[in-house]
């Protein structure tokens, strides 16, 4: 597991210090490069409000790496600070992407997941999500959010950072643990179509 390099650090605990997200101060840094929209990939917490009642939202916008060209899916969890205990679980409605508006589902936390309601984001996902809450009898509420790291007393909790692991398989190992394998890849019975280079894969938490 790679450690966190000097200046990722650096912009890491000016983020910390200054309470802002940590991708913002990234992309005003001097030199940093400009593509256009990005993903809003990742962890993010958010606290706002939900017509009027307070919340913190926490979203995970990622893809299933089990999946090749998996698509980009949204996860969470929503929960009211008056009642702490309620918990309610959010998941995309259409497949996430930085040309249509983020869209959620809302549902509670018992074993057949009733639907409660449908977050209608103004735009994609970002630092920044407003739009309308619409329950099931058709009540509309706005919701404003904002990402932050912030406790309800104003005290920083956490601030947004990436572990970057690396793992290769060798293949040679594997023939070890798995002799069917090496009967496919070595020898006059060797499949041309059997998959032997040894495989690296990339994974972030």
């Amino acid at each position: 597991m790679a450690a966190l390099r000097p200046q990722s650090l650096f912009w890491l605990l000016l983020a910390a210090l200054a309470g802002v997200p940590l991708h913002t101060l990234e992309a005003q840094r001097p030199g940093a490069p400009s593509a256009g929209p990005q993903l809003f990939m990742g962890s993010h917490r958010y606290r706002g409000t939900l017509g009027g009642q307070r919340i913190t939202v926490e979203l995970s916008i990622d893809r299933d790496e089990s999946q090749d060209n998996a698509p980009l899916m949204c996860t969470g969890i929503c929960r009211f600070d008056g009642n702490p205990t309620q918990v309610h679980v959010l998941s995309n409605w259409q497949v996430v992407s930085m040309r249509r508006p983020l869209q959620l589902l809302e549902a509670d936390t018992t074993a057949s997941a009733t639907r409660l309601g449908h977050w209608q984001a103004e735009g994609p996902p970002g630092p920044v999500l407003r739009g309308t809450w619409t329950g099931l009898s058709g009540t509309k509420l706005p919701f404003e959010l904002r990402e932050d790291y912030r406790d309800a007393n104003g005290q920083l909790t956490a601030v947004p950072y990436e572990i970057v692991g690396e793992e290769v398989i060798k293949i040679d190992s594997l023939f070890l643990r798995f002799p069917e394998w090496k009967a496919r890849c070595v020898g006059a019975k060797a499949s041309p179509k059997a998959d032997c280079e040894a495989q690296a894969t990339l994974s972030r938490h």
